[in-house]
């Protein structure tokens, strides 16, 4: 029982800490902290603690900012898998599939942001006056639009593009091929950390 005590009392200071680097913007700290306390919650205690879930989004938040991409997306996959049903922190869930929707967009993967966009809009349907939920709907509904508009003018310039190319010009074949577009999908994007301004009691996890 005392060591059991004395378990749960680390994991209480370590969550205190990560949460607290991270409203300091020291990201890198996060991770190192964040990581060490979900290894003693593995030890300890359910992997399916709240305050798991929320280590998993913050760390992931943090990576994302000191560009490690692919670390990122798994710790939110992290978060969506362990996040509960419950009350507490219900807004994991949809920011964790916010921020996997700017990964893909930066991957150049508009099929799949598209997909993560879209659960987002599902999962904060039903708390329309929320205002968390109200603000990640109304930032997947803008990133949603973006690509939409992107896909549309891509479609636009191909069409365009092809017209002139089988448009005869002096001097030259008319089987020129159409012109290829190159659109660099990550120079538009940058990843925006939207913080959900809470935390967890460390009591909730008992």
């Amino acid at each position: 029982k005392q060591e059991s005590d004395s378990g749960e009392l680390r994991t209480k200071i370590g969550y205190r800490e990560t949460t607290l680097h991270f409203a300091l913007g020291e990201y890198a700290k996060v991770v190192e902290t964040g990581l060490e306390t979900l290894r003693q919650i593995g030890e300890s205690t359910s992997h399916q603690s709240p305050i798991t879930s929320h280590l998993y989004y913050l760390i992931g938040q943090s990576q994302m900012q000191l560009n490690q991409v692919d670390a990122a997306a798994e710790a939110f996959q992290q978060a969506i898998g362990v996040a509960t049903d419950g009350a507490t922190m219900p807004e994991i869930k949809p920011f964790s599939h916010f921020y996997l929707g700017q990964i893909h967009e930066r991957r150049g993967q508009t099929d799949q942001a598209i997909v993560e966009y879209q659960v987002v809009l599902s999962t904060t349907a039903a708390s329309p006056n929320d205002p968390k939920a109200k603000e990640i709907r109304t930032e997947a509904a803008r990133h949603l639009a973006r690509i939409y508009e992107n896909g549309e003018m891509d479609n636009q310039a191909n069409l365009q593009s092809s017209k002139s190319a089988n448009e005869p010009v002096e001097g030259e074949s008319t089987n020129k091929p159409p012109s290829a577009i190159n659109r660099n999908p990550q120079s538009a994007i940058t990843f925006e950390v939207i913080d959900t301004g809470s935390s967890i009691s460390p009591e909730a996890q008992t």
